[in-house]
């Protein structure tokens, strides 16, 4: 490439590039493959997967599912030393 010949001008400190013309085969090859690659479909159709076998594990009791009332109802103890620190120091 020759600067003004055959490119743009080119200056030292310049953050330009050049890019070649390769005429309209890109559009041609994304509309000829538009749909054939569907990623997000397989995404959903392994979500779906995992979310019925999640169910099946449930129902059948490989997995169980319980409420721990100590691990849920952490804040309520975490805010009651709270208070009780806040009066020791004000």
């Amino acid at each position: 490439m020759i600067p003004g010949v055959n490119a743009p001008p080119m200056h030292p400190w310049c953050r330009s590039t050049a890019v070649p013309y390769v005429g309209k085969w890109r559009d041609k090859f994304f509309k000829e493959r538009e749909g054939k690659y569907q990623v997000e479909v397989k995404e959903a159709k392994l979500q779906e997967k995992a979310k019925n076998q999640m169910k099946e594990m449930i129902e059948s009791g490989k997995i169980k599912i319980e409420i721990n009332p100590e691990k849920q109802n952490r804040h309520s103890l975490g805010h009651r030393l709270y208070e009780e620190y806040k009066k020791r120091i004000c």
